[in-house]
């Protein structure tokens, strides 16, 4: 449509959405009165066409003819009859808008940023013609921060400074060359040397933002602010158009990585190199999405340059239409760019996933293709669900099916708020991500095989744990209590770690409770803490029972009396676990390095149950009960019977509802609560076999000498002696027998 120009008293950047989106309205309607005045001086003869010759003025001038006839037409039309007869009905913009034929201008604007593709000759009547209309609305154009940038060497310019009036263009404008370093839209160009000083200050920045950040003096949060605000989103638009030229000249993005390694091991002490390798993963794949600027560059780069060459291409030939570049010049040089990021993209990936890529690769260009035509034509929702998906599921070694959802993930980033199925619009950030999927793959492969070379076992099964689609990570995030439980500090540090693998212990060291030497992971927890296991048991009952109570309110814990023993197999009691039928539920957390895991803990432990009240099943089920273990490892996989359970449960309490809430994201909260409970659980059978602190230490941590006399308070104890002759002493006062671990 025509922009009616209107005055403004305000600026395009004081703190309000919309005063970029007017202040663009307002500068269309600038740029394309300065844009008719100038091709109105070239018709007249004042100003020469772009394209030399009589033939191309005489093209020239008939379409600007033609164009102001239908000018003229559409201005006669009602606003509401300015839409084309199809079904989609788009509007239909001033003719006015549209590119001249060798007019040699050609403007692109992002809100209130405008770039101008200008023939040298015709820089200074454009900026006098702007400088004539912007007043009209109130406009004042900042000479110093207008750039004219030439493409021409120091030679050219000074042998055509009289036809291009170099002289009165420094008067309206700042004029630098191509070569010279610069920044657009918060980009550097020009050199590689000035791109990748652009990232060294990124990188001091960044540094001093994470000293800033540990005011807050919570692991968590300065995770989620360290990964979310200062990662590799802090230098994402400069990965999308420079990625490959930093990757291939090395040392700055290198430094941006080692500023977020050093964070990472003062947040997680202990992290190995295959832990951090690790953590750069995404979270379905085991990781915490805590990516690396090296593996970012060129999955950004090169899904930038798939989702926007469509609109390089159009602005290619509008501005060869313009006169302004030859037909299919600027082209071949995007065409060249965009394969050799993508071989060396590919050069990256196992063959299973390149062919994946390559099958990404081909539908997302049909797309970009698909959403640019309907955005040019204006059509209503254009780009909407027309992006593809990449087929990144991973399926490890002596698996059967793929046990990663990226998508499910996503889900779950977004608070479990959102009703049905993402909308997705084909763009770079969502190339980028599908691209950094696939990379993911492949990195994870090559780690589970330096896992196994290292015969680290017990990390190679709960990377497989951790990556199952129906683990929640949301507590990795998850900040606002209000929305769910957050693990305390000390917790989350522990589990953490223990999801990285990280040396916890850097010296031999014996268990608490039974005395044996510990590992330096401390896998030793998950096995000796008998007390904390049942402690956590029955949290894990609670977190269960809070979302059952949902679907049946009667239901109830350890009823007595279902069986002629005096055994009670049901932790939990139902009538919402299984359709039809009254279910008694046994819940359990089962270790992954216990010696009867046999390989799939989960898968045992359930097994083990069935064999240990296989005389209360038959009294069960004459009685018209379902007797159904729910199984856990200690890295939070539900055995399938888990899945189903919940998931039908969580349906029945949707049905209940008066306030009709999704199924679906009431599933994923109920999974997380029980994930909270058994990373609690975990983290508490983790302290209780670290050596205990003597007196002194826990002076040191506390203020003050528990267990003694007030007379002894006074002073801090001179050495841990007095606490090896009393070993049992506070145990004795609080309560507990002497060997019980407190629960905290």
């Amino acid at each position: 449509m025509r922009q009616h120009m209107a005055a403004k008293d305000r600026g395009a950047e004081q703190g309000d959405v919309d005063g970029p989106l007017e202040c663009s309205l307002t500068l269309g309607g600038v740029a394309a009165e300065s844009r008719r005045l100038v091709h109105d001086a070239q018709r007249r003869g004042e100003v020469p066409w772009a394209t030399p010759g009589d033939e191309a003025a005489a093209e020239a001038n008939r379409e600007f003819d033609g164009r102001a006839e239908q000018a003229a037409a559409w201005r006669a039309l009602e606003p509401s009859s300015r839409r084309e007869s199809d079904s989609a009905g788009a509007i239909v913009p001033d003719p006015l808008h549209e590119v001249q034929l060798h007019g040699g201008l050609l403007d692109e604007w992002y809100l209130d940023d405008g770039d101008i593709l200008c023939d040298p000759r015709l820089v200074v009547p454009y900026l006098q013609a702007f400088d004539r209309v912007n007043p009209q609305v109130g406009g004042e154009r900042n000479i110093p921060k207008t750039e004219v940038v030439y493409y021409a060497d120091v030679a050219a310019m000074g042998q055509h400074s009289s036809m291009w009036r170099l002289d009165e263009v420094r008067q309206l404008a700042t004029v630098v060359m191509a070569s010279e370093p610069g920044i657009t839209l918060g980009v550097a160009t020009g050199t590689a040397e000035a791109v990748g000083s652009q990232v060294r200050k990124k990188v001091q920045v960044v540094r001093a933002m994470q000293e800033r950040i540990a005011i807050t003096e919570d692991a968590q949060t300065e995770h989620v602010l360290n990964r979310d605000c200062l990662g590799v989103g802090r230098v994402n638009h400069l990965l999308r158009v420079h990625g490959d030229k930093l990757l291939r000249t090395g040392g700055s993005l290198d430094a941006f990585d080692a500023a977020a390694a050093a964070e990472m091991d003062r947040l997680f002490p202990g992290l190995t190199p295959e832990g951090r390798a690790q953590a750069a993963l995404g979270t379905p794949f085991g990781g915490l999405g805590w990516r690396r600027a090296t593996d970012t560059a060129r999955p950004a780069n090169l899904g930038a340059l798939v989702a926007v060459g469509p609109q390089v291409r159009s602005i290619a030939a509008a501005a060869s239409h313009a006169g302004l570049l030859s037909p299919g010049q600027l082209e071949a040089l995007l065409e060249a760019k965009t394969r050799r990021i993508e071989q060396a993209y590919l050069a990256e990936l196992d063959e299973v996933d390149r062919v994946r890529a390559e099958e990404f690769l081909r539908k997302a260009r049909a797309a970009a293709e698909e959403s640019w035509a309907q955005q040019s034509r204006g059509a209503p929702g254009s780009g909407v669900n027309s992006a593809p998906v990449a087929e990144a599921l991973y399926v490890g070694d002596g698996e059967d099916v793929p046990t990663s959802d990226a998508r499910a993930s996503a889900a779950e980033a977004s608070e479990d708020e959102a009703q049905g199925a993402p909308r997705r619009r084909m763009s770079a950030p969502h190339a980028q991500k599908e691209l950094a999927r696939l990379l993911d793959c492949t990195r994870l492969r090559a780690l589970e095989a330096a896992l196994r070379q290292q015969c680290n076992w017990p990390q190679l099964e709960a990377l497989k744990d951790y990556r199952h689609k129906a683990v929640s990570n949301r507590w990795l995030w998850h900040l606002d209590a209000r929305r769910g439980s957050v693990l305390a500090p000390c917790d989350y540090i522990a589990n953490v770690q223990l999801r990285l693998g990280a040396t916890i212990l850097q010296s031999e060291a014996a268990c608490r409770l039974c005395g044996e030497q510990l590992d330096l992971q401390a896998v030793h927890s998950e096995c000796c803490d008998t007390a904390g296991a049942t402690r956590g048991h029955y949290a894990v009952v609670r977190a269960m029972l809070e979302g059952f109570r949902l679907a049946d309110p009667s239901v109830c814990t350890e009823p007595r009396g279902l069986t002629s023993t005096q055994s009670r197999p049901a932790d939990i009691f139902t009538l919402a676990a299984v359709p039809g039928r009254r279910a008694a539920l046994d819940v359990c957390v089962a270790s992954p390095n216990a010696a009867t895991a046999a390989g799939d803990a989960a898968e045992a432990a359930f097994k083990r149950k069935l064999r240990r009240y296989r005389r209360e099943v038959r009294e069960l089920a004459a009685a018209g009960i379902s007797y159904r273990p729910l199984v856990w490892t200690a890295n939070g996989r539900p055995h399938p019977a888990v899945t189903r359970t919940m998931k039908y449960a969580a349906e029945v309490a949707a049905n209940r509802s008066e306030d009709h809430v999704d199924g679906t994201s009431l599933l994923r909260r109920w999974r997380h609560e029980v994930q909270v409970a058994i990373l609690r659980r975990r983290a508490a059978m983790l302290r209780a076999v670290l050596p205990r602190p003597g007196a002194r230490t826990d002076w040191l941590r506390t203020g003050i000498v528990q267990g003694r006399p007030d007379v002894h308070r006074r002073a801090c104890p001179l050495s841990d002696e007095d606490d090896e002759a009393e070993p049992q002493h506070a145990e004795r006062e609080a309560g507990a027998a002497p060997g019980e671990e407190m629960w905290f």
